[in-house]
């Protein structure tokens, strides 16, 4: 028998908890909303800091998508 860290009841526990979490604040920050112009570029109000943060996300993020494909093309699935 494999011993498992969660239950599977108490895995979806966790899952809705999170999800009804995300969903409360979601709907917090969305009243908050004003107009179009402030929720696309955040009126034009942007630190140095959070546009960096972004950016360094925004690269990390594509590179964990795309870096294990292209080293299982170049130097097979060990290399993964």
């Amino acid at each position: 028998m494999i011993n498992s860290f969660l239950s599977l009841n108490l895995a979806f526990i966790v899952v809705v908890f999170i999800s009804t979490l995300f969903l409360f604040v979601g709907i917090f920050y969305s009243r908050k909303k004003v107009s179009l112009n402030t929720y696309l570029v955040s009126n034009r109000n942007v630190g140095v800091f959070n546009l960096s943060a972004t950016l360094i996300a925004s690269s990390l993020g594509a590179w964990i998508l795309f870096g294990p494909p292209t080293a299982a093309t170049w130097g097979g699935f060990g290399s993964v």
